[in-house]
């Protein structure tokens, strides 16, 4: 669909006609709950591989930080969220707003033509996160012309490359991980994922070497790179996709009917922008480490997950982690979590984040979301019903706007999701 700005062309909805409520209190009116609804069908492992596909297929680039550094809004740069006197968070409220920096436009764009965002990653499921979108990159996580992926030796465990003179003991480390997507540092769990699938590749370029040992460096990481992208893929289509889904897998994906070259491959805005990002409703609180007898093991709150990647090396690495998130019922993704929504890498909002994010792609709102998929144009929220079954979601969405045809598509996804059955 078209993006919708305020001038046609760039500034996001709102930003200069006001019609709409801000972000921070649309997101804690309608999303932000401590209250957590558990699934009895799935795991913490389904959240996980969620992050690392959105990863994988989309890295939008940012206006770099520095530049929106105060509470103010700057055209084609920085679009602040200021924070009302009746906000409950007092760190935010000291700030006066949470500074958001706009997307890099595509060259041109938003002047003659609505603006466009660009995308680092390939469209593809390939590995990006593992093996990056550049050539120039490949170095600094390829071993040489070798077939293997970097990976160290530190602390009894095999680890992402990182530069250890920079992490003397557990409590004077500042670990950052390298790796094909800068965002592997984000959380430990996708770390994590990470590790797992480049110590996969390695062990089959193992296997591939003692095969065909007159395959040259270049064969082998090849070869091994196809085979990971092909379990991403199998593990997407076979095991991720239907869970999500549910029934409706059959009729919207179905059966695989063989490469179209002919298919545009490029990832949609609405999609990264908007739709995949229900997955952060499936983040908690807490996550338990499970050691290799069963016992349990001193976890970590998502805060303490978040760019610690060195609590991966002194904590009994990956493997704690990832018991732990098999033994972990996958949240519900109804609402946001406070580790989300009041103490974000400490200082911000990730669904205030999302909600700004959708204003500056220039997402259409729900309503035009909702013909796309061939259903009604609603007159009241109470046209909602069938939709969205809850009736305080319905009164949230009634106070918050001032008709349907105002609503944030990225709001409406969370709450419509929770209704599904397969959830």
């Amino acid at each position: 669909m078209p993006p919708e700005y305020d001038n046609g062309l760039s500034e996001p909805v709102s930003s200069l006609t006001n019609i709409r409520p801000s972000a921070r209190e649309a997101n804690r009116a309608i999303l932000s709950s401590p209250k957590s609804v558990l699934s009895n069908e799935y795991n913490a492992f389904l959240m996980q591989f969620g992050q690392f596909m959105s990863h994988d297929m989309a890295k939008t680039t940012l206006v770099p930080s520095a530049k929106c550094n105060v509470c103010q809004n700057i055209p084609g740069r920085c679009m602040a969220v200021f924070i009302t006197p009746q906000d409950p968070n007092q760190s935010f409220k000291k700030d006066t707003c949470i500074r958001v920096s706009r997307s890099s436009p595509i060259c041109g764009s938003g002047r003659s033509k609505p603006r466009q965002q660009l995308s680092e990653n390939t469209g593809y499921i390939d590995g990006s996160p593992i093996y990056g979108s550049s050539i120039d990159d490949m170095p600094k996580f390829r071993e040489g012309r070798s077939g293997f992926l970097k990976i160290k030796m530190f602390n009894g465990h095999r680890v992402l490359p990182f530069d250890q003179t920079k992490c003397r003991n557990s409590e004077q480390c500042t670990a950052t991980f390298v790796a094909g997507d800068s965002r592997v540092n984000l959380f430990l769990g996708l770390t994590t994922f990470h590790l797992l699938f480049t110590r996969e590749h390695n062990r089959l370029v193992t296997r591939l070497q003692r095969l065909n040992p007159h395959w040259t460096g270049d064969r082998l990481f090849q070869e091994a790179r196809k085979i990971v992208g092909a379990q991403i893929q199998a593990i997407c289509f076979r095991e991720y996709l239907p869970k999500i889904l549910g029934s409706a897998f059959a009729t919207t994906v179905g059966t695989y009917r063989g490469y179209n070259p002919t298919v545009d491959s490029t990832i949609a805005n609405e999609f990264t922008s908007g739709a995949f990002r229900f997955g952060h409703g499936m983040i908690q609180e807490f996550y338990p480490r499970i050691a290799d007898n069963n016992r349990t093991m001193p976890g970590f709150n998502f805060v303490e997950g978040t760019l610690h990647s060195d609590k991966l090396i002194f904590n009994g690495g990956t493997d704690p982690i990832l018991r732990g998130f098999m033994q972990t019922p996958l949240k519900r993704p109804q609402r946001l979590t406070p580790s989300i929504t009041e103490q974000m890498f400490g200082s911000t909002d990730l669904g205030t984040i999302n909600i700004q994010r959708g204003r500056d792609h220039g997402l259409p709102p729900y309503v035009k979301f909702r013909q796309l998929c061939g259903l009604s144009n609603p007159r009241s929220f109470d046209d909602l019903g069938r939709e969205i079954l809850s009736t305080n979601a319905r009164e949230a969405l009634r106070r918050t706007y001032t008709a349907p045809g105002m609503q944030i598509f990225y709001c409406n996804e969370i709450i419509n999701i929770c209704e599904i059955r397969h959830f």
